[in-house]
């Protein structure tokens, strides 16, 4: 299949040569940042503008949904150039970064393949926003590569691991069945602030 992803968005390209971060235009969040390591040993620079103390999720786009083979390493500096924050590969197999801006101004983001390779196939994209809350909630599994089956056995119970993973968000999780078959009830319906699992 080819791949198509949607989002609200603006787009901003990568122009070469670019360098020298001094040319580059300084834009608003959210936004894109798109473009091809070309060439081995390429950085791309990209210029954004940031709001004191406001924080921004970095989320790059490469070989989990492009199958692009850039391995990203992704860096933020100061308008000075002074290095404020780097990450390799917290997103998976792509870079992954929350940063709060120390001062309003104009920061800029870099973008290179780890082993400092590159090519027109080494594609990118760097989504820029506040970051959203989430939540995924899971039954671990039992025996790897295998979904586990929950069998309740008449007049019976089955006991599950339910995981809860939140992401910028905390509290209670109240837990609710709707619809369930006749004759089946959740007995545990609340997972606590502190916990990740019940």
């Amino acid at each position: 299949p080819n791949r198509i992803r949607v989002i609200d968005f603006p787009n901003v390209l990568e122009t070469e040569p670019e360098n020298d971060p001094a040319t580059l235009v300084a834009v608003e969040s959210p936004v894109a940042f798109n473009g091809v390591l070309q060439e081995p040993g390429d950085v791309d620079w990209f210029k954004l503008n940031g709001k004191k103390d406001q924080t921004l999720e970095f989320t790059v786009f490469a070989r989990r949904s492009l199958r692009s083979p850039t391995d990203s390493w992704l860096e933020i500096y100061n308008a000075a150039g002074g290095l404020l924050a780097a990450n390799d590969d917290s997103g998976g197999p792509d870079s992954l970064l929350s940063f709060k801006f120390p001062e309003d101004g104009v920061y800029l983001v870099a973008i290179r393949d780890q082993l400092r390779d590159g090519s027109p196939l080494h594609a990118y994209r760097i989504e820029v926003a506040l970051p959203q809350p989430s939540l995924s909630l899971g039954i671990d599994e039992l025996v790897r590569y295998q979904s586990q089956i929950v069998e309740v056995p008449q007049g019976a119970s089955m006991a599950v691991l339910l995981r809860a993973q939140r992401v910028n968000f905390g509290g209670d999780l109240n837990l609710y069945w709707e619809e369930a078959p006749a004759g089946l009830q959740l007995s545990t319906n609340t997972i606590a602030a502190n916990q990740s699992y019940i």
